[in-house]
């Protein structure tokens, strides 16, 4: 499955803002994995499209079918 048109750097996503970079993955090995890789500029951004619309409606429309989730919050090394 590829989002690039509608995500890449959420240009397609005015509610997105502060988001650098959204990159959808879905494990080679496994068809029921899938990774969001998220770039934002700060905390404040996270937060801010977490209350969105768009986010909670996506949130409530896949909550049943998410059987774990995991969030790492990384730093660039290089």
């Amino acid at each position: 499955m590829s989002c690039e048109k509608n995500c890449k750097n959420g240009e397609s996503f005015p509610q997105r803002k502060g988001c650098l970079n959204y990159l959808f993955h879905e494990s080679l090995n496994n068809d029921d994995v899938f990774v969001f890789y998220e770039n934002w500029v700060d905390e404040e951004a996270i937060k801010f499209y977490n209350e969105t619309e768009h986010y909670l409606t996506y949130k409530q429309n896949v909550e049943a079918l998410i059987e774990s989730k995991q969030v790492f919050k990384l730093a660039t090394l290089a």
